[in-house]
């Protein structure tokens, strides 16, 4: 999940902790497998962190395929 960059942080901690919280509830794992999905659960910090090592990953992909914004 992903929020405003200019959400507070408090509401960033509260919203982290129930997705949490709420992804280890059984019928909600259930659920996300059954879609594909798995929850890989953390910190903000370390969701913060994944994004930018897949904009740099990707990037490289974009870049490497030529690909070009129209």
């Amino acid at each position: 999940m992903i929020a405003p960059a200019v959400t507070p942080r408090e509401v960033i901690v509260k919203l982290n902790a129930e997705i949490n919280r709420l992804s280890q509830l059984p019928d909600v794992k259930e659920k996300l497998v059954s879609l594909g999905l798995e929850s890989g659960g953390g910190t903000p910090e370390e969701f913060g962190a994944f994004i930018k090592s897949e904009i740099v990953k990707w990037a490289a992909v974009v870049e490497g395929a030529g690909i070009r914004a129209e």
